[in-house]
Protein backbone atom coordinates (compact mmCIF):
# COMPACT_ATOMS: atom_id res chain seq x y z
CA UNK A 1 0.00 0.00 0.00
CA UNK A 2 1.71 3.57 -0.84
CA UNK A 3 1.79 6.40 1.43
CA UNK A 4 -1.03 8.63 1.89
CA UNK A 5 -0.18 11.91 0.93
CA UNK A 6 -1.39 14.02 3.84
CA UNK A 7 -3.76 17.48 3.04
CA UNK A 8 -2.53 20.52 3.63
CA UNK A 9 -4.50 22.35 6.00
CA UNK A 10 -6.61 25.88 4.64
CA UNK A 11 -3.95 28.68 5.12
CA UNK A 12 -3.93 32.16 4.33
CA UNK A 13 -1.94 35.81 4.66
CA UNK A 14 -3.09 37.66 7.73
CA UNK A 15 -2.23 41.00 8.71
CA UNK A 16 -1.47 41.83 12.22
CA UNK A 17 -4.09 44.96 13.24
CA UNK A 18 -1.54 46.80 15.06
CA UNK A 19 0.91 49.24 12.97
CA UNK A 20 4.52 50.16 14.07
CA UNK A 21 5.70 53.41 14.42
CA UNK A 22 6.08 53.43 10.62
CA UNK A 23 2.62 52.88 9.77
CA UNK A 24 3.22 48.85 8.97
CA UNK A 25 2.68 46.04 9.88
CA UNK A 26 3.38 42.20 9.56
CA UNK A 27 2.05 39.63 7.12
CA UNK A 28 1.49 36.10 8.85
CA UNK A 29 1.11 33.10 7.21
CA UNK A 30 -2.15 31.56 8.96
CA UNK A 31 -2.90 28.24 8.49
CA UNK A 32 -6.60 26.67 10.72
CA UNK A 33 -6.18 23.04 11.69
CA UNK A 34 -8.13 20.87 14.59
CA UNK A 35 -10.38 24.35 15.55
CA UNK A 36 -7.27 26.77 15.99
CA UNK A 37 -5.13 28.84 14.10
CA UNK A 38 -1.08 28.93 14.15
CA UNK A 39 0.45 31.48 12.22
CA UNK A 40 3.90 32.34 11.72
CA UNK A 41 5.34 35.81 10.97
CA UNK A 42 6.80 36.05 7.18
CA UNK A 43 8.62 39.24 8.42
CA UNK A 44 7.09 41.70 5.43
CA UNK A 45 5.84 44.55 6.19
CA UNK A 46 3.41 46.97 4.47
CA UNK A 47 0.97 49.60 5.05
CA UNK A 48 -2.66 47.68 5.73
CA UNK A 49 -3.77 49.66 2.78
CA UNK A 50 -1.52 48.21 0.14
CA UNK A 51 -2.97 44.83 0.69
CA UNK A 52 -5.35 43.27 -1.33
CA UNK A 53 -7.07 40.34 1.52
CA UNK A 54 -9.70 39.28 -1.08
CA UNK A 55 -6.58 38.09 -3.45
CA UNK A 56 -3.92 37.58 -0.72
CA UNK A 57 -1.40 39.67 -2.52
CA UNK A 58 0.34 43.44 -2.25
CA UNK A 59 -0.98 45.89 -4.63
CA UNK A 60 0.91 46.65 -7.49
CA UNK A 61 0.52 50.47 -6.07
CA UNK A 62 3.47 49.18 -3.68
CA UNK A 63 6.88 49.79 -5.77
CA UNK A 64 7.95 46.44 -3.84
CA UNK A 65 4.72 44.78 -4.91
CA UNK A 66 6.36 41.95 -7.14
CA UNK A 67 9.06 41.57 -4.53
CA UNK A 68 7.44 41.28 -1.70
CA UNK A 69 4.59 38.72 -3.31
CA UNK A 70 7.28 36.51 -4.59
CA UNK A 71 8.66 36.39 -0.97
CA UNK A 72 5.60 35.41 0.36
CA UNK A 73 4.85 32.81 -2.39
CA UNK A 74 8.35 31.21 -1.54
CA UNK A 75 7.73 31.73 1.92
CA UNK A 76 4.88 29.74 1.99
CA UNK A 77 5.95 27.11 -0.42
CA UNK A 78 8.97 26.02 1.84
CA UNK A 79 5.98 25.21 4.60
CA UNK A 80 4.07 23.45 2.28
CA UNK A 81 7.11 21.45 1.34
CA UNK A 82 7.97 20.38 4.25
CA UNK A 83 4.21 19.24 5.53
CA UNK A 84 3.91 17.28 2.14
CA UNK A 85 7.08 15.55 3.08
CA UNK A 86 5.38 14.69 6.29
CA UNK A 87 4.32 11.05 6.80
CA UNK A 88 1.32 10.74 8.52
CA UNK A 89 -2.05 12.78 9.29
CA UNK A 90 -1.63 16.76 9.98
CA UNK A 91 -2.50 18.11 13.65
CA UNK A 92 -1.93 21.20 15.24
CA UNK A 93 1.08 20.09 16.55
CA UNK A 94 2.93 18.64 13.95
CA UNK A 95 2.05 22.11 12.44
CA UNK A 96 2.89 23.92 15.38
CA UNK A 97 6.19 22.52 15.43
CA UNK A 98 6.99 23.25 11.18
CA UNK A 99 6.43 26.43 12.02
CA UNK A 100 7.84 27.37 15.27
CA UNK A 101 9.89 24.78 15.88
CA UNK A 102 8.21 23.00 19.13
CA UNK A 103 5.04 22.95 20.58
CA UNK A 104 3.76 26.51 22.20
CA UNK A 105 2.39 26.95 25.17
CA UNK A 106 -0.77 28.92 26.62
CA UNK A 107 1.86 31.30 28.27
CA UNK A 108 3.36 33.35 25.82
CA UNK A 109 6.38 33.49 28.05
CA UNK A 110 7.16 30.34 27.62
CA UNK A 111 7.75 30.66 23.27
CA UNK A 112 11.64 30.55 23.44
CA UNK A 113 13.34 33.06 20.59
CA UNK A 114 17.05 33.64 21.36
CA UNK A 115 18.37 36.68 20.76
CA UNK A 116 20.93 36.41 18.71
CA UNK A 117 18.78 34.84 15.69
CA UNK A 118 16.87 37.71 16.46
CA UNK A 119 18.40 39.79 15.93
CA UNK A 120 20.35 38.69 12.90
CA UNK A 121 17.10 37.79 11.15
CA UNK A 122 15.95 41.88 11.62
CA UNK A 123 19.44 42.72 10.08
CA UNK A 124 18.97 40.47 7.23
CA UNK A 125 15.28 42.06 7.00
CA UNK A 126 16.61 45.59 6.95
CA UNK A 127 19.14 45.24 4.36
CA UNK A 128 17.08 42.97 1.84
CA UNK A 129 14.41 46.24 2.46
CA UNK A 130 17.49 48.49 1.32
CA UNK A 131 17.20 50.47 4.58
CA UNK A 132 21.20 50.25 4.72
CA UNK A 133 23.36 49.40 2.76
CA UNK A 134 26.29 46.13 2.72
CA UNK A 135 28.66 48.04 5.18
CA UNK A 136 26.21 48.84 7.84
CA UNK A 137 24.75 45.43 7.58
CA UNK A 138 28.32 43.83 7.63
CA UNK A 139 29.03 46.04 10.95
CA UNK A 140 25.81 45.34 12.40
CA UNK A 141 26.24 41.34 12.00
CA UNK A 142 29.67 41.77 14.02
CA UNK A 143 28.43 43.97 16.35
CA UNK A 144 25.64 41.53 17.45
CA UNK A 145 28.01 38.79 17.44
CA UNK A 146 30.28 40.86 19.95
CA UNK A 147 27.28 41.20 22.43
CA UNK A 148 26.57 37.57 21.81
CA UNK A 149 29.95 36.64 22.69
CA UNK A 150 30.35 39.13 25.30
CA UNK A 151 26.73 37.48 27.20
CA UNK A 152 27.85 33.64 26.46
CA UNK A 153 31.60 34.24 27.97
CA UNK A 154 31.60 37.26 30.41
CA UNK A 155 27.87 36.60 32.04
CA UNK A 156 27.46 32.89 31.44
CA UNK A 157 24.06 33.08 29.33
CA UNK A 158 24.29 31.54 26.50
CA UNK A 159 21.63 31.42 24.40
CA UNK A 160 19.95 34.60 25.41
CA UNK A 161 16.44 34.61 25.13
CA UNK A 162 14.78 37.70 23.48
CA UNK A 163 12.69 37.76 26.41
CA UNK A 164 15.34 38.16 29.02
CA UNK A 165 16.92 40.40 27.62
CA UNK A 166 16.94 43.91 30.00
CA UNK A 167 18.47 47.20 30.33
CA UNK A 168 20.91 46.08 33.02
CA UNK A 169 22.61 43.64 30.32
CA UNK A 170 22.80 46.64 28.15
CA UNK A 171 24.89 48.72 30.52
CA UNK A 172 27.45 45.65 31.55
CA UNK A 173 28.09 45.69 27.92
CA UNK A 174 29.13 48.66 27.71
CA UNK A 175 31.17 48.76 31.02
CA UNK A 176 32.67 45.63 29.33
CA UNK A 177 33.53 47.44 25.81
CA UNK A 178 35.05 50.09 27.75
CA UNK A 179 36.76 49.12 30.85
CA UNK A 180 37.64 45.98 29.65
CA UNK A 181 38.52 46.08 25.70
CA UNK A 182 39.32 49.88 25.88
CA UNK A 183 37.09 51.53 24.02
CA UNK A 184 36.83 55.26 24.86
CA UNK A 185 34.77 56.26 22.04
CA UNK A 186 30.77 56.87 23.21
CA UNK A 187 30.05 57.05 19.25
CA UNK A 188 31.88 54.28 18.89
CA UNK A 189 30.05 51.85 21.82
CA UNK A 190 26.72 53.80 20.12
CA UNK A 191 27.21 52.11 17.25
CA UNK A 192 27.93 49.03 18.73
CA UNK A 193 25.19 49.43 20.66
CA UNK A 194 22.51 49.76 17.73
CA UNK A 195 21.55 46.94 16.21
CA UNK A 196 21.02 45.19 20.20
CA UNK A 197 18.40 48.37 20.38
CA UNK A 198 16.82 47.98 17.79
CA UNK A 199 16.35 44.87 17.81
CA UNK A 200 14.35 45.87 21.27
CA UNK A 201 12.00 48.13 19.66
CA UNK A 202 11.41 45.59 17.19
CA UNK A 203 10.57 42.78 19.34
CA UNK A 204 8.36 45.72 21.69
CA UNK A 205 6.11 46.33 18.06
CA UNK A 206 5.55 43.07 17.78
CA UNK A 207 4.47 42.07 21.49
CA UNK A 208 7.53 39.99 22.37
CA UNK A 209 8.97 42.02 24.96
CA UNK A 210 7.06 44.12 27.39
CA UNK A 211 7.14 48.06 27.73
CA UNK A 212 8.22 47.90 31.24
CA UNK A 213 11.26 46.11 29.58
CA UNK A 214 11.79 47.51 26.20
CA UNK A 215 11.23 51.16 27.04
CA UNK A 216 14.04 51.73 29.28
CA UNK A 217 16.49 50.25 26.87
CA UNK A 218 15.54 52.13 23.96
CA UNK A 219 15.20 55.64 26.23
CA UNK A 220 18.29 55.03 28.30
CA UNK A 221 20.24 52.35 26.30
CA UNK A 222 22.31 54.77 24.34
CA UNK A 223 25.64 56.67 26.40
CA UNK A 224 24.89 60.22 26.74
CA UNK A 225 27.58 62.31 24.40
CA UNK A 226 28.07 64.64 28.30
CA UNK A 227 30.17 61.90 30.77
CA UNK A 228 27.74 63.28 33.84
CA UNK A 229 29.46 62.91 37.44
CA UNK A 230 27.32 60.57 39.04
CA UNK A 231 26.00 61.56 42.97
CA UNK A 232 24.09 59.12 44.70
CA UNK A 233 22.63 62.30 46.92
CA UNK A 234 21.53 64.33 44.48
CA UNK A 235 18.27 65.87 44.91
CA UNK A 236 15.46 68.04 43.83
CA UNK A 237 15.58 71.27 45.89
CA UNK A 238 12.51 72.57 44.75
CA UNK A 239 10.53 69.63 45.33
CA UNK A 240 10.89 66.46 47.77
CA UNK A 241 9.23 63.83 45.82
CA UNK A 242 7.94 61.22 47.75
CA UNK A 243 5.10 58.10 48.35
CA UNK A 244 1.99 58.33 50.74
CA UNK A 245 1.21 55.48 52.89
CA UNK A 246 -1.68 54.70 50.63
CA UNK A 247 0.79 55.14 47.72
CA UNK A 248 3.19 52.87 49.30
CA UNK A 249 -0.01 50.08 49.86
CA UNK A 250 -0.53 50.44 46.21
CA UNK A 251 3.18 49.85 45.24
CA UNK A 252 3.48 46.94 47.22
CA UNK A 253 0.08 45.81 45.80
CA UNK A 254 1.06 46.14 42.16
CA UNK A 255 1.65 42.68 40.37
CA UNK A 256 3.51 42.89 36.98
CA UNK A 257 1.98 41.20 34.34
CA UNK A 258 5.11 40.39 31.51
CA UNK A 259 7.73 38.17 30.53
CA UNK A 260 9.94 39.89 33.17
CA UNK A 261 7.97 39.78 36.14
CA UNK A 262 10.79 38.00 37.97
CA UNK A 263 12.88 41.21 37.59
CA UNK A 264 10.22 43.08 38.26
CA UNK A 265 9.68 42.21 41.48
CA UNK A 266 13.28 42.00 42.63
CA UNK A 267 12.99 45.72 41.92
CA UNK A 268 10.51 46.07 44.03
CA UNK A 269 11.74 44.27 46.40
CA UNK A 270 15.01 46.79 46.19
CA UNK A 271 12.63 49.70 46.41
CA UNK A 272 10.94 48.49 49.50
CA UNK A 273 14.30 47.77 51.43
CA UNK A 274 15.90 50.89 50.99
CA UNK A 275 12.68 52.84 52.41
CA UNK A 276 12.15 50.05 55.45
CA UNK A 277 15.99 50.12 55.90
CA UNK A 278 16.16 53.67 57.05
CA UNK A 279 16.14 55.26 53.25
CA UNK A 280 19.48 53.18 52.23
CA UNK A 281 20.97 55.15 49.93
CA UNK A 282 21.50 53.70 46.43
CA UNK A 283 25.55 53.02 46.86
CA UNK A 284 25.13 51.49 50.15
CA UNK A 285 22.27 49.17 48.07
CA UNK A 286 24.87 48.32 46.09
CA UNK A 287 27.69 47.70 47.82
CA UNK A 288 25.53 45.75 50.85
CA UNK A 289 27.39 42.21 51.67
CA UNK A 290 25.60 39.87 53.93
CA UNK A 291 28.39 39.76 56.57
CA UNK A 292 27.12 43.25 56.97
CA UNK A 293 23.66 42.19 58.11
CA UNK A 294 23.54 40.97 61.70
CA UNK A 295 20.23 39.23 61.33
CA UNK A 296 19.94 38.67 65.35
CA UNK A 297 19.99 42.39 66.22
CA UNK A 298 18.09 43.40 63.07
CA UNK A 299 21.22 45.52 62.11
CA UNK A 300 23.30 46.85 59.20
CA UNK A 301 26.85 47.71 60.26
CA UNK A 302 28.53 49.11 57.29
CA UNK A 303 30.92 51.54 56.01
CA UNK A 304 28.84 53.92 54.28
CA UNK A 305 30.18 54.76 50.01
CA UNK A 306 29.65 58.71 50.25
CA UNK A 307 30.88 59.22 53.67
CA UNK A 308 33.45 56.27 54.24
CA UNK A 309 32.32 56.32 58.03
CA UNK A 310 29.72 53.93 59.98
CA UNK A 311 26.82 55.88 61.08
CA UNK A 312 26.70 56.51 64.87
CA UNK A 313 23.28 55.01 64.97
CA UNK A 314 23.23 51.29 62.78
CA UNK A 315 19.94 51.17 61.28
CA UNK A 316 17.52 48.82 63.29
CA UNK A 317 15.54 46.79 60.60
CA UNK A 318 11.95 46.26 60.76
CA UNK A 319 10.71 42.77 60.09
CA UNK A 320 9.72 43.83 56.35
CA UNK A 321 13.14 44.36 55.71
CA UNK A 322 13.99 41.05 57.50
CA UNK A 323 11.85 39.19 55.53
CA UNK A 324 13.12 40.78 51.78
CA UNK A 325 16.61 39.48 52.90
CA UNK A 326 15.42 36.16 54.03
CA UNK A 327 14.01 35.74 50.57
CA UNK A 328 17.27 36.92 49.02
CA UNK A 329 19.16 34.50 51.01
CA UNK A 330 17.10 32.05 49.95
CA UNK A 331 17.80 32.63 46.46
CA UNK A 332 21.58 31.98 46.64
CA UNK A 333 22.77 33.94 43.77
CA UNK A 334 25.48 35.68 45.36
CA UNK A 335 27.74 34.42 48.45
CA UNK A 336 28.97 37.77 49.09
CA UNK A 337 26.56 40.74 48.02
CA UNK A 338 22.85 40.62 49.16
CA UNK A 339 21.34 42.18 46.30
CA UNK A 340 23.61 40.42 43.29
CA UNK A 341 24.73 43.67 41.80
CA UNK A 342 27.80 43.69 42.20
CA UNK A 343 29.95 40.25 41.22
CA UNK A 344 31.04 38.58 44.05
CA UNK A 345 35.19 39.12 43.11
CA UNK A 346 34.67 42.36 43.07
CA UNK A 347 38.02 44.38 44.74
CA UNK A 348 37.20 48.00 46.49
CA UNK A 349 40.48 49.94 46.69
CA UNK A 350 41.15 53.56 47.60
CA UNK A 351 42.90 54.64 44.48
CA UNK A 352 41.23 56.94 41.66
CA UNK A 353 40.61 54.30 39.26
CA UNK A 354 38.88 51.91 41.51
CA UNK A 355 37.01 54.69 42.81
CA UNK A 356 35.83 55.49 39.47
CA UNK A 357 34.86 52.26 38.62
CA UNK A 358 32.58 51.79 41.54
CA UNK A 359 30.86 55.23 40.46
CA UNK A 360 30.09 54.23 37.08
CA UNK A 361 28.45 50.51 38.17
CA UNK A 362 26.79 52.48 40.99
CA UNK A 363 25.54 54.96 38.69
CA UNK A 364 24.96 51.99 36.02
CA UNK A 365 22.81 50.06 38.45
CA UNK A 366 20.77 53.27 40.06
CA UNK A 367 19.87 54.29 35.97
CA UNK A 368 18.79 50.24 35.50
CA UNK A 369 16.04 50.67 38.59
CA UNK A 370 15.08 54.01 38.05
CA UNK A 371 14.12 53.58 34.68
CA UNK A 372 11.53 50.29 35.81
CA UNK A 373 10.61 51.78 38.78
CA UNK A 374 9.20 55.28 36.84
CA UNK A 375 7.43 52.66 34.41
CA UNK A 376 5.78 51.00 37.58
CA UNK A 377 5.22 54.60 38.88
CA UNK A 378 3.26 55.57 35.60
CA UNK A 379 1.16 52.55 35.56
CA UNK A 380 0.05 53.18 38.90
CA UNK A 381 -0.48 57.18 38.40
CA UNK A 382 2.08 58.84 39.98
CA UNK A 383 2.49 62.32 39.31
CA UNK A 384 6.49 61.94 39.79
CA UNK A 385 9.16 59.92 38.41
CA UNK A 386 9.53 56.92 40.65
CA UNK A 387 13.55 56.14 41.81
CA UNK A 388 15.98 54.42 44.10
CA UNK A 389 15.78 58.15 46.11
CA UNK A 390 12.28 58.24 46.29
CA UNK A 391 12.62 55.41 48.81
CA UNK A 392 15.08 57.36 51.12
CA UNK A 393 12.67 60.78 51.18
CA UNK A 394 9.38 58.44 51.72
CA UNK A 395 11.82 56.99 55.10
CA UNK A 396 12.46 60.68 56.19
CA UNK A 397 8.91 62.33 55.39
CA UNK A 398 7.10 59.20 56.99
CA UNK A 399 9.54 58.92 59.85
CA UNK A 400 9.75 63.39 60.61
CA UNK A 401 5.51 63.25 60.15
CA UNK A 402 5.38 60.06 62.70
CA UNK A 403 6.91 62.39 65.48
CA UNK A 404 10.69 60.99 65.17
CA UNK A 405 12.98 63.79 66.26
CA UNK A 406 15.18 65.25 63.37
CA UNK A 407 18.43 64.23 65.42
CA UNK A 408 17.30 60.67 65.30
CA UNK A 409 16.58 60.63 61.38
CA UNK A 410 19.76 62.49 61.07
CA UNK A 411 21.73 60.11 62.65
CA UNK A 412 19.57 56.63 60.71
CA UNK A 413 19.68 58.41 57.23
CA UNK A 414 23.52 58.73 57.97
CA UNK A 415 23.99 62.26 57.03
CA UNK A 416 26.93 64.39 57.79
CA UNK A 417 25.07 67.04 59.89
CA UNK A 418 21.65 67.62 61.35
CA UNK A 419 21.98 70.48 59.45
CA UNK A 420 21.48 68.73 56.17
CA UNK A 421 18.48 66.97 56.99
CA UNK A 422 16.96 70.20 58.41
CA UNK A 423 17.65 72.13 54.91
CA UNK A 424 16.22 69.35 52.87
CA UNK A 425 13.17 68.41 55.42
CA UNK A 426 12.39 71.87 56.09
CA UNK A 427 8.64 71.49 55.25
CA UNK A 428 7.81 68.58 56.76
CA UNK A 429 9.27 69.92 60.24
CA UNK A 430 6.18 71.61 62.06
CA UNK A 431 4.32 68.43 62.98
CA UNK A 432 7.52 66.81 64.42
CA UNK A 433 8.08 70.40 66.44
CA UNK A 434 4.15 70.14 67.80
CA UNK A 435 4.71 66.70 68.57
CA UNK A 436 7.70 67.24 70.62
CA UNK A 437 5.69 70.29 72.18
CA UNK A 438 3.03 68.45 72.98
CA UNK A 439 5.57 65.87 75.27
CA UNK A 440 6.95 69.47 77.18
CA UNK A 441 3.30 70.29 77.73
CA UNK A 442 2.95 66.97 79.95
CA UNK A 443 6.26 67.98 81.69
CA UNK A 444 5.30 71.72 82.53
CA UNK A 445 1.74 70.02 83.64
Amino acid sequence: MGRIKPKIPACNFWLRPSTNQRGETPIYVRYYVQGRYIKKTTNVFINPADWDSKMQVVKSKNRQSAVLNGKLMTFKQKIHEQLLSYNGNITYKVVDTILNGSEKQDDKSSCVILFKQYADKLNELMFSRNTYGYSVYYNNSCYINQFDKFVTNELNQPNLNVADINLDLINKFVEYKRNRRGNTSIEGINHCLTPIIRTVKYARDNGLIDSVTANPIINDGYMSIKDRSYNPDMTDAKKIHYLTQEQIQKFKEYKPISNSKNRTLEIMDIFLFAYYACGLRISDIVTLEWSNIDFKNKKINKVQVKTKTKGKVPPTLPQQAIDILKKWKGKGRNTRFVFDLLPENWTFGDDKISGRKLKMRINSVDKTLNTSLNEIGKKLGFKFPLTMHVARHTFCVTALNNGVSLHVVSQLMGHASILATEKTYAEFLDETVTNEMCKLDVCFN
